[in-house]
């Protein structure tokens, strides 16, 4: 139901915690929906990859957040390390809440990790690009069809961690969404 993973999957999170937000707006939110006026002359791979609109690759997610209303957590890999990423994992799963990780199969996009086994060494979840051969070596399917892997941290391309905050605000201001769509789109 959309074409943007990181999108797709705070939206699935933030379903599943109860609170329902379209991907429409969470694309305006984010400035996804704008983000293809990096290449006009082709399409170009780098044009899906929302750390892209802004100078600050983490600004799109910051904005989602405060437009859902939710405080969110980021754990980057460079400032980091596995075990710090599996007590982010085992913490928020069980809490009940899943997380969203980039990377963790194939390139550094939005996926959903909803479990874990051997103590977080093993990571269930969905991934846009887990049925792909060519990211998918080290992957199998779960009968429920979520991916499981335990090369997910060998994976160069796992980035972060993003945990959603339980508390629910207001949504975000509509003429906010406006402006910002406005600025990206006069960026050169």
């Amino acid at each position: 139901e959309g074409c943007t993973p990181f999108c797709v999957a705070l939206k699935s999170c933030l379903n599943y915690m109860g609170q329902q937000v379209e991907y429409s707006y969470i694309m305006a939110v984010t400035g996804a929906a704008f983000r293809l006026r990096w290449n006009i002359a082709f399409w170009d791979g780098g044009n899906v990859d929302i750390r892209n609109i802004y100078e600050d690759p983490y600004e799109a997610f910051r904005r989602a957040f405060q437009a859902t209303g939710r405080s969110f957590q980021i754990l980057k890999r460079e400032e980091s390390n596995k075990d710090e990423f599996c007590q982010l994992i085992k913490a928020e799963i069980d809490d009940g809440r899943p997380v969203i990780a980039f990377g963790i199969i194939g390139p550094p996009e939005a996926c959903l990790i909803t479990g874990y086994r051997n103590n977080g060494d093993t990571l269930l979840g969905w991934n846009c690009f887990q049925e792909n051969q060519e990211f998918a070596k080290h992957v199998s399917i779960d009968e429920s069809g979520y991916f499981i892997t335990d090369s997910w941290w060998e994976n160069e391309c796992t980035v972060a961690l993003l945990s959603v905050g339980e508390q629910q605000d207001a949504l975000g201001d509509t003429k906010e969404i406006l402006r910002n769509a406005i600025d990206i789109l006069k960026k050169e």
